[in-house]
Formats: structure tokens, sequence, C-alpha cells
């Protein structure tokens, strides 16, 4: 019930809302993606290289050291760099998304705020003399300060 009654403030915001809760999603799609390309990396491109020095006896594998330096193949080489490339891209993307997503989740939250506290100060205008005069003012502003920030403070 609160939830819908506090909807109502983010309905002027909806385009922001819905951008801030795409991004959120899009943040998270990035954040599956680096295990799927170090999976690729280890299994397509290191294993394949590293077993060219590895030899097996007993069961026991052991690294061959040749004396003549060996150069890993040029595939090899490109497709480590393919990876490193598209992590860097995928870091770098998230970066971008993550702060953007936190400026308008803020500036959202931010003018929601601001749009109930003028609410509440404008029916607060609106009650008569006698009102205040039956009750301390002291006291209501104490409640009604007390009341905006439980509502949309994290951690009531």
């Amino acid at each position: 019930e609160t939830f819908w009654r506090l909807f109502r403030y983010i309905r002027p915001y909806w385009i922001l809302a819905i951008t801030g809760f795409v991004l959120t999603i899009g943040v998270t799609a990035i954040n599956l993606l680096p295990p799927q390309l170090n999976k690729y990396l280890i299994d397509s491109v290191i294993l394949p290289v590293s077993s060219q020095y590895m030899q097996v006896t007993h069961g026991v594998p052991h690294q061959v050291l040749s004396e003549v330096p060996q150069s890993p193949p040029a595939e090899a080489v490109r497709r480590l760099i393919g990876v490193v490339l598209a992590l860097l891209a995928l870091y770098l993307g998230r970066a971008l998304i993550n702060g953007l997503r936190s400026w308008i989740l803020g500036w959202l939250g931010q003018h929601i705020i601001y749009d109930l506290q003028m609410e509440v100060f404008q029916h607060l205008q609106a009650l008569s003399l006698s009102f205040y005069s039956k009750m301390s003012t002291r006291s209501e502003e104490r409640r009604v300060g007390k009341e905006c920030r439980s509502r949309w403070s994290p951690y009531h």
C-alpha cells in the first residue's frame, strides 16, 4: 500500500525511472560476460598452447623445456589480444553505464524527495491557525521531519 502511494511521485519522472531500470539490467548483463570470456581464454587459447609444452609420464604432467625459445602460434596470440581487448571494452562500458545509472537514479531520488517535501510543506501551509494553536509547532516540525526521513532513508 505504501509503495503504491509513493509510486505516484515517480510518475512525472517515469522515463528516467525506466531508463535507470534498463541501465541496471544492462550492468547486470555486462557482469555476466567476463566469466564467459575467461572460459574461452582458458579453454581455447591457454590450454591448447600450453599442452604443446607438456608431456605426461606415468600419469603426471611435466613441462618440456627446450633450449630453443619457442613462440606461441600466431592464432593463439591473435585470440589472446582479442579477449583482452573485449575484457577491456566490457570493463570500460560497465564503468560508463554505472556512472550514468548512478547519476540518473541520484537525480531521480533528489527530485522525488523535493516533490514530497513540497507537498508536505504546502499541506502544512493550508492548515488553519487553530490547528497550530492546539499543537506545538516544534513537535509538529519534528514529527513531519522524522516521517520524511523514515520514508526515504534506506536504513528505516
